[in-house]
């Protein structure tokens, strides 16, 4: 649970800090350095810690603010600052000097080094990895390694950097690539979102990942696609699917020729060939023709999205309606059923709007309603999708197993159970 903000104080003395003027900080009292502290809970010393200061953090130790202190929203100290913004020299300072501890723990058990391997910080990363007192392979409390942390870098990093210290990451830790997380996410399903495409290439040609769906159904190309990155979607989609070698093995052997699984050419070269030999009209056998069609069109097309992200085949679960939240209420269901503890109603728009990147348009603004008159209008026009409890947490109106079940039915009546 995130804590309550508070109001930042002596935002003066913060901002001194954090360019690094010493000679303000000396001369601000000694209740001041202490109470200074933004909306986060960070205290000067996270600022001058996180920012590189070696005499700042020197100085506002000896006017006994705490290098352990964790701040206020999640828990990270001045270390956890300093390690993910690649200041070594601050983290040898904390550790040597001042006695904190490496491996601090966070809140849900975030380490220094996994922030560092996130922020792909080389230097503090062999720094850290060096010590005795550092376990680099632990696990958080979500399920993620440091190679869940280093697959979601910024999309800035620098390509070779960022693939070097992935490789030597996995030599380190003896890291295991298909290790999932609490979401069922791979590093692979990280580095899609990111848009990482050197990091998703590499993943599936260096270390053989494939196309694996997480605990909701996605696969990491429908990660890609939800963060915006619709040629890391496509990459995915076709060359991480899990089935793809044997697919084209089927398709050489159909066509007698060779096939390059990895180039559309080869492929398209192969059908063609396929359907020559196989074609009716020349006097072929109808059913291999359609094999040949069909092996074809599954290596074209690659791995299907996850048909719980599909608001059309939603929709018609949701049978005929006249409202005009018709397609709002079929995309609040995609959106629910990812959320089985609940959704709070603050929390929803930015969660569509992540489902739906560049689809978002029906989503009723709640700056037109109010939270409370959005919070009517779902419970009145979005029943079929939504359930609002007392404390406006919102619920798929319908399980998700039933959701599954009738998007996988082949013909019969395709009616969805009542809601709840």
């Amino acid at each position: 649970m995130v804590r309550k903000k508070t109001t930042p104080n002596h935002a003066d003395v913060l901002e001194a800090a954090k360019t690094g003027d010493l000679a303000f900080l000396e001369e601000a009292s000694a209740d001041r350095l202490l109470a200074a502290i933004d909306a986060h809970g960070c205290t000067a010393l996270h600022w001058a810690a996180g920012s590189g200061h070696v005499e700042c953090v020197k100085y506002l130790v000896s006017q006994d603010l705490d290098p352990s202190q964790k701040q206020t929203t999640n828990g990270r100290t001045p270390l956890h600052y300093a390690a993910r913004n690649g200041r070594t020299e601050v983290c040898r300072l904390l550790i040597e000097v001042y006695q904190v501890q490496a491996d601090a723990l966070a809140d849900a058990d975030v380490t220094p080094f996994q922030l560092a391997c996130w922020q792909v910080q080389e230097e503090v990363m062999r720094y850290l990895a060096s010590r005795h007192d550092v376990d680099c392979g632990r696990v958080n409390d979500f399920g993620c390694s440091a190679l869940h942390w280093i697959a979601l870098a910024p999309s800035t990093v620098e390509v070779d950097a960022h693939l070097r210290c992935c490789t030597w990451l996995e030599e380190v830790i003896d890291g295991d690539w298909s290790l999932t997380n609490s979401q069922g996410h791979e590093p692979l399903h990280k580095a899609a979102f990111s848009g990482h495409l050197h990091m998703c290439a590499w993943l599936v040609e260096a270390k053989g990942r494939r196309e694996v769906p997480d605990a909701h159904g996605n696969y990491a190309a429908d990660l890609a696609r939800e963060g915006g990155h619709d040629n890391v979607a496509q990459y995915l989609a076709t060359t991480a699917a899990p089935d793809r070698e044997k697919l084209a093995a089927k398709l050489a052997k159909l066509s007698g020729t060779r096939v390059d699984a990895s180039d559309a050419a080869s492929l398209t070269k192969a059908f063609r060939q396929a359907a020559l030999l196989h074609h009716p009209d020349k006097s072929g056998d109808a059913r291999v023709f359609d094999d040949c069609v069909q092996t074809y069109r599954k290596l074209v097309d690659g791995v299907p999205g996850n048909p719980l992200r599909d608001p059309d085949r939603i929709g018609s679960l949701l049978g005929s309606s006249s409202s005009k939240f018709a397609r709002f209420e079929a995309k609040l269901l995609v959106v629910l059923l990812e959320q089985p503890s609940g959704l709070a109603l603050g929390s929803l728009k930015k969660r569509y709007q992540r489902a739906f990147p560049s689809d978002h348009a029906d989503f009723p603004e709640p700056k037109d309603h109010g939270y409370r008159k959005l919070a009517h209008l779902l419970r009145k026009e979005c029943s079929n999708s939504c359930r609002v409890d007392d404390n406006c947490i919102l619920h798929a109106a319908r399980a998700k197993s039933d959701v599954e079940r009738l998007l996988l039915l082949d013909g019969g009546d395709p009616s969805p159970p009542p809601p709840p």
